[in-house]
C-alpha cells in the first residue's frame, strides 16, 4: 500500500530546499511538523499550543501527483515566511491568521508552477495556467505580477528579504533599500492586500 503521507514529506522536503535557493532561508518562528491529508482545501495548519505549524493537502491530492505538487509547492513557499506570527497573542485553537498579500501568494503561485512545468512538463504548466487565468483571476494576477518582478531582477526576493525576511511585511521602502526598481503601478499590486478585489477588476 502506498504511503502518501510519506511521499509528500519526501516531496515537500525537496521542495523547500529549492525554494530556499531561489527565494532565501526559511524565516520561521513555527515548528515544520510534516504533511497531512484533510477533507477541505490546502493551506498551513497552526497549531499555537505547542508552535508546529503543518502542511494540509486535498484529498484530491492523494490521488494525483500533480494535485500534489501543485498544493505542496504552493505551501512549501509560505512555510519560508509563516503570515501567523508565534506566539499569538491568545493561544487559542480558532486563532485567526492575518491574510496575505499578493506577492506572498504569487510567489507560491509562481513557484508551484516552475515545479510543474520542472518535474511535469511544459504542457501541463500551461494547462494550469489557462485554468488559474478564467476560474482564479487573483492568483493569475499575482503569478504574473511576481514574474514581471523575477524579470525586473531574478533575486529580486533574495534582496528584498536581507531588508525584511518576512516577505508578508515588506514594504516600499524596503524595495527602495533592495535596490530593486519596478513600476510604481507593479509595486503598488504586489504590496496589496491578497483578498482586495479591486486590483482584479
Amino acid at each position: 500500500m502506498v504511503d502518501c503521507e510519506q511521499i509528500a514529506k519526501q516531496r515537500a522536503e525537496n521542495f523547500i530546499k529549492i525554494a530556499e535557493e531561489m527565494f532565501g532561508p526559511m524565516h520561521s518562528s513555527w515548528r515544520y511538523a510534516g504533511v497531512f491529508f484533510q477533507d477541505d482545501a490546502p493551506l498551513l495548519s497552526y497549531a499555537p499550543r505547542d508552535g508546529s505549524v503543518r502542511i494540509a493537502l486535498s484529498p484530491r491530492a492523494k490521488e494525483n501527483i500533480v494535485v500534489l505538487d501543485i498544493e505542496l509547492a504552493h505551501e512549501c513557499c509560505h512555510l519560508l515566511w509563516p503570515v501567523a506570527v508565534y506566539p499569538p497573542k491568545e493561544l487559542e485553537e480558532n486563532y485567526v491568521i492575518p491574510s496575505a498579500n499578493v506577492i506572498n501568494e504569487g510567489i507560491s503561485t509562481y513557484f508551484s508552477i516552475l515545479m510543474i512545468d520542472h518535474f511535469h512538463g511544459g504542457d501541463v504548466s500551461s494547462s494550469i495556467m489557462q485554468k488559474l487565468q478564467k476560474g482564479h483571476p487573483n492568483y493569475f494576477i499575482s503569478f504574473r505580477a511576481v514574474t514581471d518582478l523575477l524579470r525586473a531582477d531574478p533575486n529580486a526576493v533574495k534582496k528584498i528579504r536581507k531588508f525584511n525576511p518576512s516577505i508578508n511585511e515588506v514594504t516600499a521602502e524596503d524595495f527602495k533599500s533592495a535596490k530593486i526598481e519596478v513600476s510604481d503601478k507593479l509595486l503598488d499590486i504586489l504590496l496589496t492586500p491578497f483578498d482586495n478585489t479591486s486590483i482584479y477588476s
